[in-house]
């Protein structure tokens, strides 16, 4: 350790952080790091944020944020980040298992990061909370489609919420390799099967969801978000 910045008022020693592993649908095992206040008590009634990526070679590695500090001191929150398939993690094998064809890998090794942590004690659904940005946002917009019960709350921040048309709109063609395009025959199906907007059911039951966007985003326009609201 070269440097380590002294912050006034706050003690790292009240906070643990952990790795566990755990198995997604298909039995892959996937990483998680779940950092929470030290007088946590695993009871199941803590509340908890799930933040989840997985997608673009992006690595997701755990890091400093005094917003997660203050959940988890002021509200003993746990606070939990799966490395999913999609991202980078463990190299391009990692990546290409969620692309294309595959991009359903990274919504179930998500789905299973909730059940893990329900299931050990963390927290229970009505508790649990769920985050992404961009792709993330996709991530949530996909996961709260497909499983609506493993969750408290959803927030999802500027996502790619039309999968069938997403190519048109600023740089969305530029993301063809990762999810594939509605215009080709051979990928409509995957493209349609977990599209957000295109999933949605009036007469599911959801939990609460917040989105949001920026109404001078250059990659994900609003327009994402609005159609999907507007459902």
């Amino acid at each position: 350790l070269l440097f380590q910045p002294k912050l006034a008022n706050f003690d790292a020693d009240e906070f643990i952080s952990e790795q566990v592993f755990y198995k997604s649908k298909d039995g892959t095992r996937i990483p998680m790091f779940i950092c929470y206040h030290k007088s946590l008590k695993r009871d199941g009634n803590s509340p908890c944020l799930l933040y989840g990526y997985g997608g673009f070679n992006i690595s997701i590695v755990p890091s400093f944020s005094i917003s997660h500090l203050v959940l988890m001191k002021n509200l003993r929150a746990v606070y939990a980040s799966p490395n999913i398939r999609g991202g980078g993690e463990y190299g391009r094998d990692w990546h290409h298992d969620a692309i294309l064809s595959k991009r359903q890998n990274a919504y179930y090794d998500f789905q299973c990061a909730a059940e893990y942590l329900i299931d050990n004690r963390y927290t229970n659904n009505s508790k649990l909370a769920i985050e992404g940005y961009s792709n993330g946002g996709l991530l949530v917009g996909v996961c709260v489609n497909q499983r609506p019960d493993l969750y408290g709350c959803a927030l999802a921040h500027c996502g790619v919420m039309d999968m069938l048309k997403y190519q048109q709109f600023t740089c969305g063609h530029l993301w063809s390799s990762e999810f594939g395009l509605s215009t080709d025959p051979e990928a409509f199906d995957d493209v349609y099967a977990y599209s957000p907007l295109h999933n949605v059911s009036r007469g599911r039951e959801y939990p609460s969801l917040l989105v949001l966007c920026a109404d001078h985003d250059d990659r994900v326009p609003p327009l994402h978000s609005y159609k999907l609201i507007s459902e």
